[in-house]
């Protein structure tokens, strides 16, 4: 049976996240005013994934001291890898979201969606950035949390 705590950390990202997006949505937040964040988050969720990654090849293939140690404590150390594969895989995801928002030439779409209703282009734009509002707060907070998991692993007594 998962424990109150456990339940928190597994669903604080994504309550968090969806908290922020429904903030984003109801303050509207311009396109245009949020398109250079957008155009620089594939930047940083890239760099999280990338080294997020090479930390899980580098933990589940080593064979050091420290990472026996780490292996040792088996309970947190199965959340660390958990927690490591669930951000790498928000990061990702994240990453592909925001390059096809930020990047992808849409006036084809504005103008398809325009000429069938023209409140829904704002109902679109709304969802778009609620999505990444969404996704980056839940990458935040699921990152701080591996971070703790990951100090609380290393300072395993002997």
């Amino acid at each position: 049976m998962a424990t109150l705590a456990k339940i928190t950390e597994n669903c604080l990202g994504i309550a968090c996240g969806t908290a922020c997006a429904i903030g984003a949505w109801i303050l509207n937040p311009s396109y245009a005013d949020s398109i250079d964040l957008i155009k620089a988050l594939p930047t940083l969720t890239t760099c999280i994934f990338g080294f997020l990654l090479t930390l899980l090849g580098i933990i589940l293939q080593g064979d050091g001291p420290i990472i026996q140690k780490m292996r040792g404590s088996t309970k947190i150390y199965n959340r660390f890898i958990s927690y490591n594969k669930k951000v790498v895989f928000i990061s990702f995801v994240l990453t592909l979201l925001a390059l096809v928002a930020g990047y992808v030439n849409y006036d084809w779409l504005h103008n398809l969606i325009a000429s069938i209703n023209p409140n829904l282009t704002i109902v679109v734009r709304r969802i778009a950035i609620s999505a990444l509002t969404l996704g980056s707060i839940w990458l935040v907070v699921d990152l701080t949390i591996f971070v703790r998991l990951f100090y609380l692993l290393i300072k395993q007594p002997k």
